[in-house]
């Protein structure tokens, strides 16, 4: 049987999915955001599962997906022949910084550093989040991962964006309000700020999966743009 193709993409929410601004998704920018990954999709022939990393309390993050979910809804409905899956799970801290509890059918929290110097337990939880559900492909008798994006633009993004930009499969994408550190590491830098900065960069890898998709027509596309020589 036929492997499904799956692609994992993690974002941070302040700044990445949410505007730095005011902490709020905006409509337009999820639109575009949800045209790239229906895109994406389309080209791979993959399923994009969509995570969210974030040192949020779990009322927040819940109410994140929630919204998210209902574009995705929306989006599916007015495209119909698109199949994007609703969010497949996050990370945050528990209401309660008492225990690990589980969190909800979707939400875990951010697990803790194990030693003192790993103290900052966003920046550790996210890379051994994204590491954790890295790893759940490997020898998959159902799955076969062919990506792993992370969207991010903070300190305590640094260590996952490394793990992510190392593998072979992976993408590094900063929209342009980011740390320095953070943009050092991404493979696209956007121009624009917040989700609409998102988008650009997974529009950019779009971009890179047609030349491997289509080569040909990248041959052609390349040959009509080539300068004209000069006239007799």
């Amino acid at each position: 049987m036929e492997k499904q193709k799956t692609i994992l993409l993690f974002s941070d929410l302040e700044g990445t999915i949410l505007r730095e601004e005011d902490s709020k998704i905006d409509p337009e920018a999820m639109y575009n955001f949800l045209s790239q990954i229906d895109k994406m999709q389309k080209l791979t022939g993959a399923s994009v599962n969509i995570h969210l990393v974030s040192p949020v309390y779990r009322e927040q993050m819940e109410d994140v997906m929630d919204k998210i979910d209902k574009s995705i809804a929306n989006y599916n409905i007015e495209h119909r022949k698109s199949n994007i899956l609703r969010v497949q799970a996050g990370a945050a801290y528990p209401d309660s910084m008492i225990g690990d509890e589980f969190l909800g059918d979707r939400i875990v929290p951010l697990k803790r550093p194990i030693n003192s110097r790993d103290f900052d337990t966003a920046r550790y939880g996210k890379s051994y989040y994204v590491r954790t559900w890295c790893d759940m492909y490997k020898d998959n008798e159902y799955k076969n991962l062919i990506m792993a994006i992370y969207c991010g633009n903070g300190r305590n993004d640094l260590d996952a964006m490394k793990y992510i930009r190392n593998r072979k499969d992976g993408f590094v994408v900063c929209p342009q309000n980011s740390r320095q550190q953070a943009k050092a590491i991404a493979n696209f830098v956007s121009k624009k700020t917040d989700l609409f900065g998102i988008s650009e960069g997974i529009g950019n890898i779009n971009k890179e999966i047609e030349k491997r998709v289509y080569p040909e027509r990248n041959k052609e596309e390349k040959k009509n743009t080539l300068p004209e020589g000069p006239e007799e």
